[in-house]
C-alpha cells in the first residue's frame, strides 16, 4: 500500500472514530437531559407542556351563569373559555405543588399577593406527604370590567379531598373531603388570567340524591324488571373472534358486530357484556370516533333483542387522588351518550378491581370505587350499576354502593352452590350476577390441568342448572369464540396461560360449535 493510499484510510479511520465519539456523546447528553427532566417527583409536569398537562387533571366544570350582574354584556365564548381553562390550570397546579411542595408551579396562575397564604397550606412535615384533588367546579359570572380585564365569579358546592400519606411507604394515613364554595376575582395580566382574590365561603346547600333508580331497568327483592316486566339476565361476554380486547375497538366491525350478535340471541342469551378500555376511548377526552362505535353495539344489539352490559375503565393505569377529575370527565362522556339507549341494561364499574389492591393499594382502589360508583348515579338514575369482583371472597366489598353484587367463577362446580350462599348470605334480598364464568378446553396431553369439550359440557349444564335454580342468581358466560391469538401485553407469565385462554369458547369458529354450545340452547329460553 503506498503512502497515499496509507493516508486515506487512516483519515478514514480517524473519521469513523470521529463520528462514533461524537454519537456516543449526544446520545449521553440527551440520557442527561431526560434524567433532568423525568427525575423528581412522579407529579412533575413534562417540559414545555404545563398548560394542558395542568387541565388533563381538571374534573367536570360547567358554568351556571354567563351574564354578568353589573350590566355588562355576557364575554364571548373565546373569553369564557380563557377565563374556565386558566381557573382550572390555578386548581391543578395547587394540587401538584401541594404534593411536590413546589410553590414555584403557582406564580403562573396565583397573583403575587396570594403567595404567603398558599405557600402556608403547602407547609408539612416531611414524613407526611399531602395529595388533594378539586372535583367539581359550577362557575357564577358574577361581574366583568368594562375593560374586560377583571372577573369577579362564584364556584359553588366545590368538593376537595385531601390524602396524608406516609412519604417512606405512601400508605393512606387520613382521608377527608370538604365541600365549600369560592368568591374568586381574576385579573388579565401579562396575557394570562390569574386569580387574585380567593374567599372560602360555607357551602350553599346540597342537591337532594337520587336514591332509588327511576329507569327502564329496575330491582324489586331479588329480580330485574325491564320497563315493568320481570326480565332474567341469561348473558355473555363478548369480543370478536379475530379482534379481541384492545383489538375488537381497534378493528371494531359492524357487519362482524351484527352477525355474533345474532349467533349469540340464537343461542338463547339476552345480554352481552362488553368492556370499554379506558386509555383506548381516549382517557379523560373520550374520542367521538370510539363513542360511535360503542352507540353502533348498542343499536345492533337492540336489533336483536339483546341487551347490553357496559363494564367501564377497563386496563385503567392509575387510581390516585389527582386523577379523578380525569376518570370523571371519561364516566361522563360515555354515560351520557349512552343512559337513554333501550339496549342498555347495566353498568359494571370496573372489572376485577381486587387484582389491583397489590399494585394500587388496597385502600386506594376502594376509595375510587367508592367516588365513581356516586358519580355513575349522579349522571344515570336509571340503570343498575356494578362490580365485576374477581372472586366470590370479595362480592360484598362496597355492596352498599351497588344494586346487585357480581363476581367471576372458574373454580369446581360442585362447590359453587355454597359459594352462591355465601354471597347470598352477605348481601341479602338483591340480585346476584355471576359475570364471568366458564373452562377452558385447552387440553395438550402433557398439560396436567387441561380439560376437554365434554367436560367443559359438563362443567356448563352443572353450573346453568345450580344458578337457575338459585332465587335471584343470573350470569354471564366466558365466552363466545376461541380465540386463535391474544393481543401482546394483555396476559403475562408462562406461553400455557395464553393457549388456555384462547380455548374458553362455546364455539371453535362460527362453523364448529363445541358440545357446550349445545347445552347452552337446551337450559337457555329465548324470551
Amino acid at each position: 500500500m503506498d503512502s497515499r493510499a496509507r493516508n486515506i484510510a487512516g483519515r478514514r479511520t480517524l473519521m469513523a472514530l470521529g463520528t462514533a465519539l461524537l454519537l456516543a456523546l449526544t446520545i449521553w447528553v440527551m440520557s442527561m437531559v431526560l434524567v433532568y427532566f423525568r427525575s423528581g417527583a412522579t407529579w412533575g409536569i413534562p417540559f414545555g407542556q404545563s398548560g394542558s398537562y395542568l387541565l388533563e387533571f381538571s374534573p367536570v366544570t360547567t358554568w351556571v351563569d354567563t351574564v354578568p350582574e353589573n350590566g355588562e354584556p355576557r364575554p364571548g365564548n373565546y373569553v369564557l373559555r380563557e377565563i374556565k381553562e386558566e381557573y382550572l390550570r390555578a386548581w391543578s397546579a395547587l394540587n401538584l405543588a401541594t404534593v411536590q411542595r413546589d410553590s414555584a408551579l403557582l406564580k403562573d396562575h396565583f397573583a403575587e399577593n396570594l403567595w404567603p397564604s398558599l405557600n402556608l397550606m403547602l407547609a408539612a412535615e416531611e414524613d407526611y406527604t399531602v395529595e388533594q384533588v378539586d372535583l367539581n367546579h359550577a362557575l357564577d359570572l358574577h361581574t366583568i370590567a368594562f375593560d374586560k380585564q377583571t372577573v369577579a365569579l362564584k364556584d359553588v358546592g366545590v368538593k376537595v379531598v385531601r390524602e396524608v400519606r406516609d412519604s417512606e411507604t405512601q400508605s393512606l394515613l387520613h382521608r377527608a373531603q370538604d365541600t365549600a364554595d369560592y368568591e374568586v376575582v381574576m385579573t388579565l395580566d401579562d396575557g394570562r388570567w390569574r386569580i387574585r382574590h380567593w374567599r372560602k365561603n360555607v357551602a350553599s346547600a346540597p342537591m337532594a340524591q337520587q336514591d332509588s333508580l327511576t329507569g327502564p331497568v329496575t330491582l324489586d327483592g331479588q329480580s330485574f324488571y325491564l320497563n315493568g316486566n320481570r326480565f332474567e339476565p341469561q348473558g355473555i361476554n363478548y369480543y370478536a373472534q379475530d379482534a379481541a380486547w384492545f383489538e375488537f375497538w381497534e378493528a371494531y366491525d359492524p357487519g362482524t358486530v351484527r352477525e355474533d350478535l345474532a349467533i349469540i340471541r340464537g343461542l338463547g342469551f339476552n345480554v352481552v357484556r362488553i368492556f370499554v378500555q379506558y386509555e383506548l376511548f381516549g382517557g379523560a377526552e373520550v374520542l367521538p370516533g370510539e363513542l360511535a362505535k360503542l352507540r353502533d353495539l348498542l343499536d345492533a344489539a337492540e336489533d336483536q333483542g339483546v341487551m347490553v352490559m357496559v363494564t367501564l375503565f377497563d386496563f385503567l393505569p392509575e387510581y390516585r387522588l389527582l386523577h379523578y377529575g380525569a376518570h370523571e370527565r371519561h364516566l361522563r362522556s360515555i354515560i351520557l351518550e349512552l343512559r337513554d339507549h333501550p339496549a342498555l341494561f347495566a353498568w359494571d364499574l370496573k372489572n376485577e378491581p381486587d387484582l389491583d389492591f397489590e399494585r394500587q393499594g388496597r385502600r386506594n382502589v376502594i376509595n375510587w370505587l367508592d367516588y365513581m360508583l356516586g358519580r355513575v348515579r349522579h349522571y344515570d338514575g336509571g340503570h343498575p350499576v356494578t362490580i365485576g369482583w374477581s372472586t366470590a371472597g370479595e362480592a360484598d366489598l362496597l355492596s352498599a354502593g351497588v344494586d346487585f353484587p357480581s363476581f367471576h367463577y372458574y373454580e369446581a362446580i360442585d362447590d359453587l352452590p355454597a359459594v352462591l350462599e355465601n354471597v347470598k348470605e352477605k348481601v341479602p334480598g338483591r340480585p346476584i350476577m355471576v359475570s364471568e364464568f366458564g373452562m377452558s378446553t385447552y387440553n395438550p396431553f402433557w398439560f396436567p390441568y387441561g380439560h376437554s369439550r365434554e367436560d367443559q359440557a359438563v362443567y356448563y349444564r352443572r353450573g346453568l342448572e345450580v344458578m337457575q335454580q338459585t332465587p335471584g342468581v343470573s350470569f354471564a358466560c366466558w365466552t363466545l369464540y376461541d380465540f386463535p391469538r391474544l393481543p401482546d401485553g394483555v396476559f403475562s407469565g408462562p406461553f400455557w396461560r395464553k393457549r388456555i385462554q384462547q380455548r374458553f369458547g362455546l364455539l371453535e369458529d362460527r362453523q364448529h360449535e363445541k358440545p357446550a354450545a349445545q347445552v347452552v340452547r337446551e337450559e337457555l329460553t329465548v324470551e
